[in-house]
């Protein structure tokens, strides 16, 4: 019956810590890593546009409408004061290796692996509303690759996986 316009939160209160390094192991073998911790949330965010399922009410979301019985959604307004920001994971880390080996004068092989994990987060504030529907879960993203590269045209072949372990996000 409606949707949700851009809105002003007014303010928002974001702090953290990132770090990352790269450490080379040897010339041939480079290990990688990097994380967040980080928070953040609306000090306030009254009236804050949701979505309101109208087959049934939405107890403590007075800014739902009534319940019509029927199926779908409507525009509501709830108070988000204090709820995390959207798109803000309050933990993510990636950690990579990467092997390189000379397999003739002019040719290089590179295998890498990659692991990347970030928390639950919610795409639109309040993860959309009751139902919340937009909120995404943890996940966990593997990949894997090896390259074959000739150092001196500059022609260069991968092969990879992404997302080896099928996860959903």
């Amino acid at each position: 019956t409606g949707g949700i316009s851009a809105q002003n939160a007014a303010s928002a209160r974001l702090y953290g810590l990132e770090l990352s390094a790269d450490l080379r192991v040897t010339d041939k073998f480079t290990l990688t890593g990097g994380g967040l911790l980080g928070h953040g949330r609306f000090p306030r965010y009254q009236s804050a546009a949701i979505y309101c399922p109208i087959a049934f009410s939405s107890p403590g979301y007075a800014g739902c409408p009534a319940p019509t019985g029927g199926p779908g959604l409507a525009s509501g307004t709830a108070d988000l004061s204090g709820s995390p920001i959207p798109r803000a994971p309050e933990v993510s880390f990636s950690l990579g290796a990467e092997y390189r080996r000379p397999i003739t004068e002019n040719w290089t092989a590179t295998l890498w692996a990659n692991d990347r994990y970030t928390s639950e987060y919610d795409l639109l504030p309040g993860a959309g509303g009751p139902l919340q529907l937009s909120r995404q879960r943890a996940y966990h993203l593997v990949s894997l690759g090896l390259s074959l590269a000739d150092d001196k045209s500059g022609l260069e072949g991968r092969l990879f996986v992404n997302n080896l372990t099928k996860s959903r996000y």
